[in-house]
């Protein structure tokens, strides 16, 4: 008879004196790993949000203050089209990791979406440039970019209201907007634009006359296969003389 029997002492059973099966402690050690992955993803995102927050507020601040630089500037130095300074140049006093883009179009009166969407008629209406800074930085990881606007006003005389005004839009063949088209004027006076998101090149304040609107990219012609393609245009006092090119890649049969 077992002495555990005599004395009523309980069993102590053979597998609790042996201690735990390999398949306990494998249990045991993925369990573990399952929590400590858990609670590293937590911080991974948790760390990863509050860098993505620093970054939003400096890139805040960067554009804060490139707007007040362009408003110190006179408002004919304030060039129109876009600009853009990474932060790999030290010469535009950009921190690194940002990058600093300065969009310059004209904007009339109630509009600050396109420099397409300008009045049939001038005069005070042109009085305003729309200045956009955009900041940008390297693994943004889904997060926006931080922008901010303004407009910029002319001083009282700035320009002559006997000037005239051209708008030229750029389409390809599915009359979508074509952007990046370099747009040169010839004429009384001489000028040159790249096109807008928008497709749009605006050339505002011109001398009366009769200009010659071109655009020559490589490659591209108009729909009646001229290249570079042309178009004459007449601007008179106080109006807007509005030009469209349909222009796109050429294609052979």
């Amino acid at each position: 008879m077992d002495r555990s029997d005599v004395m009523g002492e309980p069993r102590v059973s053979q597998r609790r004196q042996d201690g735990y099966s390999i398949v306990e402690l494998l249990v045991a050690v993925t369990v573990f790993a399952l929590v400590f992955a858990a609670v590293s993803i937590g911080i991974g995102r948790a760390l990863e949000l509050n860098r993505g927050n620093r970054n939003r507020s400096a890139a805040a601040y960067l554009a804060a203050r490139q707007l007040e630089e362009v408003r110190s500037q006179p408002f004919s130095a304030v060039a129109l089209g876009t600009t853009t300074c990474p932060y790999t140049t030290t010469s535009c006093n950009v921190p690194s990791p940002y990058t600093v883009t300065q969009n310059v179009v004209w904007a009339s009166p109630g509009n600050t979406s396109t420099s397409c969407d300008v009045p049939a008629t001038s005069g005070s209406a042109l009085a305003y440039k729309r200045v956009t800074v955009t900041i940008t930085w390297p693994d943004m990881g889904g997060v926006a970019p931080v922008t901010s606007q303004t407009l910029l006003t002319p001083p009282a005389g700035t320009y002559d209201p006997n000037d005239g005004h051209i708008l030229v839009q750029v389409f390809d063949r599915d009359a979508l907007p074509l952007a990046g088209q370099t747009v040169s004027l010839t004429g009384p006076e001489t000028a040159s634009q790249a096109t807008t998101g928008d497709g749009c090149a605006f050339f505002p304040y011109l001398d009366p006359g009769t200009y010659t609107a071109t655009i020559s990219t490589s490659g591209h012609v108009d729909r009646q296969g001229n290249q570079p393609a042309t178009q004459t245009v007449g601007v008179t006092a106080s109006q807007i003389s509005r030009v469209q090119f349909d222009y796109d890649q050429a294609a052979t049969l």
